[in-house]
C-alpha cells in the first residue's frame, strides 16, 4: 500500500468522523444528550428516557403447567420490583396473545390469537406498576412450532410447557410507572 493512499484513507476517515459528529449535533442536539428526551431538528420531542442502574438479578424457573404470567406478577409483588427488564426462554403450551392491530390507528384494535399447543418460546419484556399499584407486564415473544412462528404481545392465560427460564433484572435510579392512557388505548411507560 502506498503512503499516498494510506494518507488519503486517514483523511477520509477523519472527515467522516467529523461529519457524523456534526450531523448528530444538528439533528439530535447531541451536546445536550443528558436531557430527559431527544429532539429532532424541528424541536419536536422524539423520545423520552432515563438512566439508571441494575439492582438485583433474579433467575427464575417455571415448571410444566405453571401459569407463567400470574406467577411472575406474584414474584414481582413479593420481591417489590418496581422497575424490571426480563428475558424468557423455554416452552409455552397455552397463551392468548395480540399479534398486531387490525389497522395502524390510535387507539389500536388488537388482533387476538390463542395458542393451545407446545411452542418453543423466546421473548423479552418489561415490568412497571400501573396507577393502581399493580405490576404491568409488557412481553413480546416469538413462539415456534414445527417451523411456523407466531410473534406477538403475550397477554393472558399462560401455561408453561416443560420449562420456562427467566432472567429478571431489577432497574433502579429512576422513577417510572405504566398508567392507563385512554387516548392511546393502552398502559404506557411514563417517567416521573
Amino acid at each position: 500500500m502506498s503512503w499516498k493512499f494510506y494518507n488519503s484513507c486517514i483523511i477520509v476517515y477523519y472527515l467522516i468522523q467529523v461529519k457524523i459528529e456534526h450531523v448528530l449535533k444538528y439533528f439530535f442536539l447531541w451536546e445536550n444528550r443528558n436531557l430527559p428526551h431527544i429532539q429532532d431538528f424541528l424541536g419536536r420531542k422524539v423520545m423520552d428516557y432515563r438512566t439508571g442502574t441494575i439492582g438485583r438479578v433474579l433467575t427464575i424457573r417455571f415448571d410444566d403447567g405453571d401459569d407463567f404470567l400470574a406467577e411472575l406478577v406474584n414474584l414481582v409483588k413479593k420481591e417489590n420490583i418496581r422497575n424490571g427488564w426480563f428475558q424468557v426462554i423455554g416452552g409455552i403450551r397455552e397463551i392468548d396473545l395480540v399479534i398486531g392491530p387490525k389497522k395502524p390507528v390510535m387507539p389500536p384494535d388488537p388482533v387476538w390469537q390463542d395458542v393451545r399447543d407446545a411452542r418453543e418460546t423466546l421473548g423479552s419484556g418489561s415490568i412497571f406498576f400501573d396507577e393502581n399499584d399493580e405490576p404491568k407486564i409488557h412481553l413480546h415473544a416469538a413462539l415456534g412450532h414445527h417451523g411456523e412462528t407466531i410473534t406477538g404481545c403475550l397477554r393472558k392465560g399462560s401455561k408453561t410447557y416443560l420449562i420456562l427460564e427467566v432472567i429478571l433484572f431489577e432497574m433502579s435510579g429512576f422513577e417510572a410507572d405504566r398508567p392507563w392512557d385512554a387516548e392511546k388505548g393502552f398502559n404506557i411507560l411514563t417517567f416521573r
